[in-house]
This record gives C-alpha cells, structure tokens and sequence, in this order.
C-alpha cells in the first residue's frame, strides 16, 4: 500500500477526486495560516503517484491537489511546477535530464 500526502482548496475537491479514485483518505486538521478552506489529506492506495496526480488533473479545480502530491515524508504542503514535482518524487524522464 502506497502513503501519500497532499493539501485539497476544499472538500468538495476531495470528493469529487474520491468519487473516481478508489483509497483509504484519512482528513487531517490543519491549523489555519489563512481564511481559505484547504485541507491536507493523506491518502493510503495500491495506485502509483503518477496515477494518482493523473487522476487530480482530470478534475476541475485539481491543480492545487495535484502540484502538492508527494510521498507522506517528503510532503510540505507547497505547490510545485511539474518539473519541480517530477524533481521531488525522483522520476526525472530522459529528456528532462540535463
């Protein structure tokens, strides 16, 4: 089973990400830096990160879950570019390599 972290713009992004990905979600409290209503989520699945994140930017309103996916220990709640994501998890393709 596969642990993942990422942070939701809301509850309503995380069920609709629930509604076509089949895990365990387990809602952690977060202690509000901000008035919005993000939630950090970890997520318990045979799914690969990759399919994962492939799954977040199918939906509407997926970025943000999508930019902050990684691994539970190398999570930080920031939002990355793709390339910068590809860099955290550790999946550098050929021809992003320099």
């Amino acid at each position: 089973m596969n642990v993942y972290k990422f942070r939701a713009e809301c509850m309503a992004d995380l069920e609709r990400l629930s509604e076509i990905l089949p895990a365990q979600y387990l809602i952690m409290p977060v202690k509000a830096r901000t008035k919005l209503p993000d939630i950090v989520v970890h997520i318990n699945t045979e799914f690969s990160i990759c399919q994962v994140r492939a799954a977040m930017l199918m939906l509407i309103d997926g970025h943000v879950m999508a930019e902050t996916l990684n691994y539970k220990d190398r999570y930080t709640g920031e939002r990355m570019s793709t390339e910068e994501w590809i860099e955290s998890v550790q999946m550098k393709p050929r021809w992003l390599q320099r």
